[in-house]
C-alpha cells in the first residue's frame, strides 16, 4: 500500500510586511491550508558566513591504511565518523579528534562482511545500519562496531545514500514505487518501509515535486544520450529524521515543509537574478551537441534553449537538525589556467567556468538564519547547528573528511 501526503502548496500570501535582517523583508501569514513565508531581497555580501575548519582526515597520496575511495559517511552522536571505504568494503569509524578508533566488516559475503554499500544510517541508540545491495541484505552493528545480524532485503533497483531513518528507528529504503510517463527515468522515487527481520511494508510518495528538469537527448539503435542544463530549474526533495517531507521547487525558489501532522509550512524566496553570461552558455550548448552527435551524428539542436537565467535553488539537502540548506544561485567565475582540465578530445570544449557553491540556511518555520560560502571541491554530508562534516576531494582527486564550524555561527551578529 501507498501512503500518500500532502499535495504541494504553492499559492502566494500577502500580508503583514516587516523588515528583516539587512536587506531582507520577511512576511509570515497562516491560512487554513498552509503557513506562508515570504522573503524577499538579498543577503549582502559582507554577510555571507564562512566555514572554519575544524578537524580532517586527510590520507596521503600512498597512504593505503586508510581510506582511498569514499561516497558516504556518517557521523553519530558523540561526534564519531563512520566512513565507508568502497576499495576495500570496509567501514572505518573514527573519534571527534578523527583518530582511528575500529576497524568494520571487510569485502564478502559473510556475517559482517559488505558486498556493496548502497546507503548507511546512525540508529538512534548509536548503532548503525547499512544497505548491502550486492548481498541483498541490511546489515546492523552495535555502537561499537560489532555485528548484530542482517535483514534479506528483496533484489532489486538500489542506488547510492538510499537508506534513511527517523528519530523512531523505522528504516526506509529510497527506491522506485511507481511508474513514469518519462522513459529516461526509472520511476518515481519514494521510501519503503523495513520492519525487523527485513519485512518490506507499506511505500511513502512523497508530495508531488513540481517540476522535472529540461533535458537535451538523441537516440541510437543501441543506445540514449540525456543531458540537462547546467543551471536549469529542476525539483528536490528529502525526509528528515523528523518523519517529514521537504520538497522544492528550482525555479520559482518555494520550498514546503509537510509535516506528519499540522499545517505544511511554504518558505516563498524571492533574490534578484542571477544571468548566465553569453560565453558560458556558448561553451555549454558546443558541449550538449558534442556529445549528442556521439550518440547521434546527424543531431541537432532540439527543444527549448539553454537558459539566460540561473534557476535560484540548485539543490537542497536537511541536516540532522531540521535545517535546510538550499544551493543558491550566484554569479559564475572564471577558473583559473592552472586548475583547468582539458577533455581527452581535443574537439570538446573546455569549460572555463565554475558557480561557487553558496547555501542559504532555513529552519523548518520557515527562518532565514543566512548564507555559507562553501570551498571548492566540497561536497556537504551532515550538519548540525553550527557544524558541518564534508567530503573534500583536492586537486588530484583524493578524499578527505573535513569537520567544520560556521563563522560567524547561527545567532551571532
Amino acid at each position: 500500500m501507498t501512503r500518500l501526503l500532502l499535495p504541494l502548496l504553492l499559492l502566494g500570501a500577502c500580508a503583514g510586511e516587516s523588515p528583516g535582517v539587512g536587506a531582507l523583508t520577511v512576511t509570515r501569514e497562516a491560512t487554513a491550508e498552509s503557513v506562508f513565508v515570504t522573503i524577499t531581497g538579498d543577503v549582502p555580501a559582507a554577510d555571507v558566513r564562512q566555514l572554519v575548519e575544524e578537524m580532517a582526515i586527510a590520507p596521503g597520496v600512498d597512504d593505503i591504511s586508510l581510506f582511498t575511495t569514499v561516497r558516504e559517511f556518517d557521523v553519530d552522536q558523540w561526534g564519531r565518523t563512520w566512513v565507508f571505504d568502497n576499495d576495500s568494503q570496509s567501514i572505518l569509524v573514527f573519534d571527534a579528534d578523527g583518530t582511528l578508533v575500529r576497524r568494520v566488516g571487510r569485502r564478502g559475503a559473510g556475517p559482517g562482511e559488505f558486498g556493496s554499500n548502497n546507503g548507511m544510517v546512525i540508529l538512534p541508540d548509536g548503532g548503525l545500519a547499512i544497505w548491502d545491495g550486492g548481498n541483498a541484505r541490511v546489515s546492523l552493528f552495535d555502537s561499537a562496531g560489532a555485528f548484530l545480524e542482517s535483514w534479506p532485503i528483496p533484489s532489486g533497483f538500489a542506488g547510492s545514500i538510499g537508506l534513511l531513518v527517523d528519530h523512531a528507528g523505522q528504516l526506509y529504503l529510497r527506491r522506485s514505487i511507481a511508474a513514469t510517463a518519462n522513459p529516461l527515468s526509472l520511476g518515481r522515487t519514494g521510501l519503503v518501509e523495513v520492519g525487523a527481520g527485513g519485512e518490506i511494508g507499506d511505500s511513502i510518495a512523497p508530495p508531488v515535486v513540481p517540476r522535472d528538469r529540461q533535458m537535451y537527448t538523441a537516440e541510437a539503435a543501441r543506445s540514449r544520450m540525456a543531458m540537462g542544463a547546467t543551471y536549469g530549474a529542476g525539483g528536490h526533495w528529502s525526509f528528515t529524521r523528523a518523519g517529514t517531507f521537504v520538497v522544492a521547487d528550482g525555479e520559482t525558489f518555494r520550498i514546503t515543509v509537510v509535516p506528519r501532522s499540522g499545517l505544511p509550512t511554504v518558505i516563498a524566496r524571492s533574490p534578484s537574478p542571477v544571468p548566465v553570461e553569453a560565453e558560458e552558455r556558448a561553451i555549454e550548448e558546443a558541449q550538449i551537441i558534442w556529445t549528442a552527435r556521439r550518440t547521434q551524428p546527424e543531431w541537432t539542436w532540439s527543444g527549448p534553449p539553454l537558459p539566460t537565467v540561473k534557476a535560484p535553488l540548485m539543490s537542497m539537502r536537511v541536516g540532522r537538525d531540521g535545517q535546510i540548506w538550499g544551493q543558491v544561485a550566484v554569479p559564475s567565475e572564471l577558473i583559473p589556467e592552472a586548475e583547468l582540465t582539458p577533455p581527452r578530445d581535443s574537439t570538446r570544449a573546455v569549460t572555463r567556468h565554475r558557480m561557487p557553491h553558496v547555501f542559504e540556511v532555513f529552519t523548518p518555520d520557515g527562518e532565514l538564519l543566512g548564507r555559507v560560502a562553501v570551498p571548492e571541491r566540497t561536497r556537504i554530508m551532515e550538519s548540525d547547528g553550527n557544524l558541518v562534516w564534508a567530503l573534500v576531494t583536492d586537486e588530484d582527486g583524493l578524499p578527505a573528511v573535513v569537520r567544520y564550524r560556521v563563522e560567524p555561527g547561527w545567532g551571532a551578529p
